[in-house]
């Protein structure tokens, strides 16, 4: 997967919402509404060549490619707003 990926907001707040457990939690962080940040990984996932998650509820159940995909962003620094 190209990095020019990893390095996007919807890259960034998906690899929060897999470190925190759940979407409720980091939308409060980022100041978004939890319908907003659902809405922001599904448009971003669907300009992918892969699926990597689908939403259940308020967490994100993953495919590999998605595991893969957080476990490359979690080379990168943390970009979390606020921080």
């Amino acid at each position: 997967m190209p990095m020019s990926w990893l390095i996007t907001p919807e890259a960034q707040l998906f690899a929060a919402i897999v470190r925190a457990g759940s979407i409720s939690g980091v939308a409060q962080q980022w100041r978004l509404c939890t319908d907003e940040v659902s809405r922001r990984l599904l448009h971003w996932q669907a300009a992918l060549p892969a699926p990597l998650f689908c939403i259940q509820q308020d967490w994100l159940l993953l495919t590999l490619e998605g595991q893969q995909l957080y476990h490359s962003l979690c080379m990168l620094p943390d970009e979390t707003p606020g921080k």
